[in-house]
């Protein structure tokens, strides 16, 4: 029977052998392949630690920097609104300087005209009086050329030699010297008046460059008041625009806060699980420790059971010799 044939029993040993040296080197084979995937999950672990570290500081960095923006943002608001509320003041105030240097430019406009219109006058006064003085001028010099024929033929009657009336010689005489004296106050008045229109002309003249001085300070004021305005309505744009800005910055802030939330939210559930990793990890490095203890135990059993099957086969071997059969 084969149980009672020695070799044949040699053989099953041997099958044994080789079935424990597999088991030894699957064993082996499955520690090492363990360790490599421990090492793994640690390495794992720690760069998955490394990054929950990253994002955590990064988080207290938003924080920190989300807290200076918000504070940037609300000084910059409250700025903005004081710049609107500054623009819109300036703004009605040049509202009301730009009409009362319209209305003051129009004033010294209507005052010029009625200047120039005034001027008008003065020269045709002045004009009118020269003519007057002329004629005046020459009333008198035909009344003193005839006082003097007058006054000839006066002489001439009473330089003959014979007596003779000069009644009707002294009477035109008298006559010339009436004239005369009429054309002389004649002349009087006329240069009177004319001297009176020449300073209404001057005073008119100067009236004229008064008012073209104020219509020349009005345009400017005009023109400086038309900018003023013109400025403070692109203040007041500018103002609400960036009032418009710190708004939009403050709805950002309010998602900025909603992200960081998130990141919190995020960052928790990471440390969370790189503490049931390390849990995880911890317990397969316990059970990997425990698994190459009992490995080794399982080599050293495997190495005493070869030795014993190896002695076993050689005692085999040897009761199947012949001679021993013999």
């Amino acid at each position: 029977m084969a149980e009672k044939n020695p070799r044949r029993l040699a053989l099953i040993l041997e099958d044994l052998q080789q079935e424990l040296s597999r088991w030894a080197l699957k064993a082996s084979a499955a520690i090492n392949a363990s360790s490599y995937r421990q090492r793994q999950m640690r390495e794992q672990v720690v760069q998955v630690q490394r990054q929950t570290n990253i994002i955590v500081q990064r988080l207290v960095d938003d924080r920190e920097t989300t807290k200076a923006a918000e504070e940037e943002v609300k000084t910059v608001y409250a700025t903005c609104e004081d710049a609107k509320e500054l623009s819109h003041h300036t703004l009605a105030k040049a509202v009301a300087t730009l009409k009362q240097a319209d209305d003051t430019l129009l004033h010294w406009q209507n005052e010029l005209e009625l200047a120039l219109a005034w001027l008008k006058r003065a020269e045709e006064r002045v004009r009118l009086a020269e003519i007057e003085l002329a004629a005046a001028q020459a009333e008198l010099r035909t009344a003193q050329s005839e006082l003097s024929w007058a006054e000839n033929a006066y002489r001439s009657c009473h330089n003959k030699g014979r007596r003779k009336n000069c009644n009707g010689e002294a009477a035109r005489v008298q006559a010339a010297q009436a004239r005369v004296v009429q054309a002389r106050h004649r002349v009087h008045l006329a240069e009177v008046e004319l001297a009176a229109a020449k300073a209404e002309r001057e005073r008119a003249r100067a009236r004229v460059r008064c008012c073209q001085t104020a219509v020349g300070y009005a345009t400017e004021a005009l023109n400086m008041a038309t900018d003023a305005h013109e400025q403070a309505t692109i203040a007041v744009n500018v103002a609400e625009r960036s009032l418009e800005v710190a708004e939009s910055a403050q709805r950002v802030m309010v998602a900025i806060h909603s992200l960081i939330a998130q990141e919190e939210e995020k960052s928790e559930e990471m440390e969370t699980l790189v503490q049931r990793i390390t849990v995880l990890e911890d317990e397969a490095q316990t059970q990997h420790t425990t698994a190459s203890r009992t490995e080794e135990i399982a080599q050293s059993y495997h190495t005493f059971a070869r030795m014993e099957l190896d002695h076993r086969i050689l005692r085999l071997y040897a009761l199947d010799r012949p001679e021993q059969l013999g």
